[in-house]
């Protein structure tokens, strides 16, 4: 084996080497990746192993074997399963419309709060580009562990943890508080209990290799995005299936959006899609400046599943159209956690949270399910079902991933500071590169009034539009609501308290 060292001061010279080495080695795929994980983290060590040339040669047989119909992943066929009739209130009104009703809400906001909330309603890509093959799209992801290298899971084994799972999925579960290597077990049991393996034709021994092999390429160093966030947002997910959302789905798009949920973040660098733009990365040449990050973890996620030398194929037993129905979930949902669709989510989910309503007032049941509103009432039978279905799959995800704020105040705050963490890091990192930077990602968390000044506008403006339409939807989710409206009163009156405090200092 051969040992390639990259140092922070002459990094290209000894990516310009280790490429050169690669050449002679037959490894220049295995190499690129390496290079755009290293451009993110410099100071990365990099273990190339004789067995990963002929790792790389089976990969790219089996890839190639299974993508020569890769355009199945094109803007087209992402959004194949969503057609919008003509006339359905389906349609989001035109973003224009959606950006002055915006620009009205926040007109009462500091221009730093605008930026933030605005930064999302702006023109944004967010489809798989019909030209990119999954040989291709594997060339970007980050720091993907080396095959042979896994470690089983430490702790308890699958099915014999010794909490009990109740617990665990559970709104106060504190996932900040457990190991991650244990995560992966409470994973694979959660995903074994709430699916049928069998009839999914799903192998757990190869889903446990995979979800150890989705933690270890998560960076445990982030602040915010790691496997603890996937694992939350995963729960999250379940919890959500079990308040009436599992009436969107069928067992095969269940399994999906928890595998996507599970993997919607992996490789995540620490900095945001704007940045990736900006300073003109690697990942962002690639995937031509759009949902660069979703497109690369939708694509490290299938490039684990599917390298033959990982064994983790969990997938295989499926034939060819629920796989390619699979596939397809777990793209579009992952898609779908990028921040640049989150309006267009927000009124799509408000047209059909009204047209459900509509149907239980014709019914005179305020509670009666979805599945009985679509199968009788006209307001729903004249819609697209599966672009509603569809919709609701990655509202799920995506309000999952955006939860924070519904969970536990204690919990909730020591996510924010995470994530606020990791804004603050990447104005820094922006700053000496000398590149324009958001203001309200400057402050650091222990800054408290800006720090409560932030969580507040979040809350109000983006967090809480959504979950009110996703409840209206899934009326279970209610409490949910109250929790938010509880945390936001407490983050308000932090920040009339340090406002007061200044106030004082000041006089």
């Amino acid at each position: 084996s051969a040992m390639v060292v990259w140092e922070d001061d002459d990094l290209q010279t000894d990516l310009a080497t280790a490429q050169a080495f690669a050449r002679d080695s037959g490894l220049e795929d295995y190499l690129e990746s390496l290079a755009v994980y290293l451009m993110t983290h410099p100071k990365a060590h990099a273990t190339l192993e004789d067995g990963t040339k002929a790792w790389l040669k089976l990969r790219s047989r089996r890839a190639q074997g299974r993508l020569d119909n890769a355009s199945e992943c094109s803007d087209e066929d992402t959004e194949a399963s969503e057609p919008e009739k003509s006339g359905s209130s389906l349609r989001p009104p035109p973003r224009k419309s959606v950006k002055r009703r915006l620009s009205a809400v926040i007109s009462g906001q500091t221009q730093s709060m605008q930026h933030f909330i605005t930064q999302w309603a702006e023109e944004g890509e967010s489809i798989v580009s019909s030209t990119a093959t999954l040989q291709n799209l594997g060339r970007t992801k980050m720091s993907l562990a080396v095959p042979g290298q896994q470690r089983a899971p430490s702790g308890a084994p699958v099915g014999t943890a010794s909490e009990d799972l109740n617990s665990v999925l559970a709104w106060d579960f504190d996932v900040l508080a457990s190991d991650s290597r244990q995560l992966v077990t409470y994973a694979v049991r959660l995903l074994e209990e709430y699916n049928d393996f069998d009839a999914l034709q799903v192998d757990k021994e190869c889903l446990l290799k995979w979800v150890t092999l989705v933690q270890e390429n998560y960076h445990e160093s982030n602040a915010y995005h790691n496997f603890k966030h996937a694992f939350n947002v995963m729960c999250v997910v379940l919890l959500m299936l079990s308040k009436g959302g599992v009436d969107f789905c069928t067992d095969r798009t269940q399994f999906a959006i928890l595998i996507g949920a599970l993997a919607h973040d992996i490789g995540h660098p620490g900095f945001n899609n704007d940045y990736l733009v900006k300073s003109r990365h690697p990942l962002a040449i690639r995937y031509n400046d759009g949902s660069v990050l979703e497109q690369m973890h939708a694509s490290v996620a299938f490039e684990l599943l599917l390298a033959t030398k990982t064994n983790a194929n969990f997938a295989e037993g499926m034939d060819r159209a629920d796989f390619d129905e699979f596939r397809k979930t777990v793209i579009f949902v992952i898609l779908a956690t990028d921040m640049k669709v989150h309006f267009e989510l927000v009124d799509k989910v408000q047209a059909l949270a009204e047209a459900i309503e509509e149907a239980r007032s014709q019914m005179g049941d305020p509670t009666a399910s979805v599945t009985r509103c679509m199968s009788t009432c006209e307001v729903l039978m004249d819609r697209d079902t599966a672009a509603d279905r569809t919709l609701v799959l990655k509202s799920m995800v995506h309000a999952s991933d955006v939860s924070n704020p519904v969970l536990p105040m204690a919990m909730a705050r020591a996510w924010a500071y995470r994530v606020v963490l990791e804004f603050h890091a990447q104005a820094q990192q922006e700053k000496s590169e000398g590149l324009p930077f958001a203001p309200f990602m400057e402050p650091h968390p222990d800054e408290t009034l800006a720090f409560a000044k932030l969580q507040v506008g979040f809350i109000a403006h983006v967090v809480k539009p959504y979950w009110v339409e996703v409840a209206r939807i899934l009326p279970d989710l209610k409490d949910r609501l109250h929790q938010l409206d509880s945390n936001l009163d407490t983050w308000k009156q932090i920040q009339a308290d340090e406002e007061a405090k200044a106030a004082a200092e000041a006089s």
